[in-house]
């Protein structure tokens, strides 16, 4: 008999003699009658006894299964429900479990639940239904139940088998990144002979995740939040072997960055020299682009995303060409750790000849260094500020004066002429702020109130009473009557926020009887969770993105693109980089037409780039002739919920 079955039997004498003592009568008890008249069974009368219990006991450890489930239909049919009925349902439920009728087992196991008190009898019958739940394939919820085992040091089993437990719900779930988690935690548990047994395990169960992924950016996530060295070494390795077959050389080149430092330690030399000769052979004479990007650290999210863009432009040109193989190479260089990475590279000569250009979000103190520089390629500015700069320079992502002017653009399609701006006290608030008083001067929009708050603020309702005053407030915010609103100074309100706190002001708004338009800037992925807005808030709760002027079948084609290979809704920063690499692949498109069928040579990129138009998912624009990309935003279309504007900037 194993300790686990010595210590459930034990347990089980104690709480029998609990259950017998705590609801025994007392000695000569018959009955009793309150002055109420309600009438108290004797012992026995109407309830399981603990005579019951020992029988039922007794039938199992005879095996005589029939007749246990017998006795313990009978006695959980008695009118009284209470702990002893609970601990029935409870025993049945394993028999049936260990039956394999499930179905069964399932329903008495909740039924038990709901009567038991003690909390080592509530904790066995939560484990057993954990265990119900994932043989029948509900890892989700057996996942929740292991977590709430877990945090609540059920003594039944040990830490490491519920982390193994939970890791198996994860991979069945083909939640990678949780549950190599998981299975770290239970391999750093464990004693050291079974520290090999659970590796192989997570490799076999994550690894065929990992053969499904969509896209790479998962094994990115994988990486958060694991400290093991050989649990990296076998995501790195995996990652790289995605992206080598899949093409996606950017994310390869970033993953083996990562993976060298680490190789020797693991004696994984051998294999670090296979990955840089795969690399070496698929970048050999072509062109080469280089991404100065940050990875890690509260702008990750930009890095990924472009890097995600740049990949999809160059896996879409390469698909059109009927090879799948990326026209040009990406030099990916993670920005992180070193601000100056792209002032050391063109010191020590590491860009090379053969790159066509640099880009990312430079300091304009970087990009003014590359200028300098004799032969250098063009830069391309990645950001969403503007450095005036002379030379091969060039301003790409569209800035927070386009964004704001599509928000204006949506509010004056609404009928929104004297609005106030709400904005929290930070370096993005006061920005967009900026920015958005710029857009409404220009298009003649007179500003009716500035307020700004706390970036901490999760009550608005001061706010609100202060701007229209104690008195009127109580007595318009409260109002039933149909049609009353609370008067404010201004007919509609542009929230410089983010869509979650924007939504709760403008519920707050809602809810003291403030219904004016609210607008918010947001992008394409952060819309998704605004869908199932309802009411007066779906009605007057307007988001809009930075403006969409380019042809929809475009913009659209780009969005399922995305979402196919990536497995992700594309943010701003993707579209940035999808642009960026559409353009140069334009460029590399034209000079392979030119040199390879006609023989004849093309202009660096820095003059091709003059007076050359590019259609992208963000707006169409040009290069002016001075290393300067203008979009151009004659109109707008803007989604407004219910119907597209289309309506002239200038």
């Amino acid at each position: 008999m194993g300790r686990g079955s010595a210590w459930f039997l034990a347990c089980l004498a104690a709480i029998l003699v609990f259950l017998t003592l705590s609801q025994t009568s007392a000695p000569g008890q018959v009955e009793q009658v309150s002055s109420e008249g309600s009438y108290t069974p004797i012992e026995g009368e109407g309830r399981v006894t603990a005579r019951d219990l020992i029988e039922i006991e007794e039938l199992l450890r005879r095996a005589r299964i029939g007749d246990a489930l017998e006795r313990m239909g009978e006695a959980v049919t008695r009118p009284v429900s209470d702990e002893r009925k609970g601990y029935v349902y409870f025993r049945r439920a394993r028999v049936e479990y260990a039956l394999g009728r499930y179905q069964d087992a399932l329903e008495d196991v909740k039924r038990a639940i709901t009567l038991l008190e003690g909390k080592y009898l509530l904790l066995s019958a939560m484990r057993l239904r954990m265990k119900i739940y994932a043989d029948i394939g509900w890892y989700r919820e057996a996942r929740q139940i292991a977590r709430y085992l877990l945090d609540e040091g059920f003594v039944d089993v040990s830490d490491r088998e519920i982390y193994l437990f939970i890791a198996r719900a994860d991979a069945a779930l083909e939640d990678a990144p949780a549950a190599v988690r998981d299975y770290e935690k239970a391999f750093l548990l464990a004693p050291l002979e079974e520290r090999e047994r659970i590796f192989d395990e997570m490799s076999v169960k994550v690894g065929g995740v990992f053969a499904r992924a969509k896209g790479p950016t998962l094994f990115n996530r994988c990486l958060e939040g694991i400290n093991s060295l050989r649990f990296r070494v076998f995501v790195l390795e995996s990652a790289i072997r995605f992206c080598l077959r899949g093409k996606f050389l950017g994310f390869a080149q970033l993953f083996l960055s990562r993976y060298a430092p680490l190789a020797p330690l693991e004696e994984r030399d051998d294999v670090l020299d296979v990955f840089r000769y795969q690399m070496e052979e698929m970048k050999r004479d072509k062109p080469k682009v280089a991404l100065y990007l940050p990875f890690d650290g509260k702008f990750a999210e930009y890095g990924m995303n472009f890097l995600m863009g740049v990949e999809l432009a160059a896996r879409k040109q390469a698909l059109a060409g009927g090879v799948f193989d990326p026209p040009w190479f990406i030099l990916v260089r993670d920005t992180s750790s070193s601000a100056v990475l792209l002032d050391r590279d063109i010191s020590t000569g590491s860009l090379g000849r053969d790159v066509v250009a640099v880009g990312g979000p430079l300091l304009s103190r970087e990009a003014y260094y590359l200028l300098l520089t004799p032969d250098a390629p063009p830069v391309f500015y990645l950001g969403q500020r503007f450095i005036q700069k002379e030379g091969p320079f060039v301003n790409f992502a569209l800035k927070p004066f386009h964004e704001m002017l599509a928000l204006a653009t949506s509010a004056y399609g609404r009928g929104v002429f004297a609005p106030a701006i709400f904005y929290p006290e930070n370096g993005y608030g006061r920005a967009y702020r900026d920015a958005l008083v710029r857009a409404l001067l220009e298009m003649g929009i007179r500003i009716a109130g500035e307020f700004s708050y706390s970036p901490e603020t999760k009550d608005f309702i001061p706010l609100l009473r202060n701007i229209v005053g104690w008195e009127v407030f109580k007595e318009f915010s409260e109002a039933e009557e149909k049609g009353v609103t609370t008067p404010v100074p201004f007919d509609g309100a542009f929230i410089l926020d983010t869509p979650g706190r924007g939504l709760l002001l403008h519920s707050q708004m809602i809810h003291s009887n403030i219904k004016v338009p609210a607008f918010v800037p947001v992008s394409w992925s952060e819309k998704e969770v605004l869908d199932d807005l309802k009411g007066d808030v779906k009605d007057l709760y307007t988001v809009t993105d930075f403006p969409f002027v380019s042809d929809d079948r475009e913009v659209k084609g780009f969005i399922e693109n995305f979402t196919e290979v990536f497995g992700l809704y594309p943010t701003r920063y993707a579209a940035y980089g999808y642009d960026f690499g559409t353009f140069i692949t334009s460029y590399l498109r034209e000079k392979y037409l030119m040199e390879k069928s006609y023989g004849l040579s093309t202009p660096p990129l820095v003059d091709w780039m003059g007076e050359r138009r590019l259609d992208g998912v963000t707006a169409p624009g040009e290069m002016d002739g001075r290393g300067v990309f203008v979009r151009n935003l004659y109109t707008l279309r803007v989604d407004s919920g219910r119907i597209e504007i289309v309506f002239p900037v200038y």
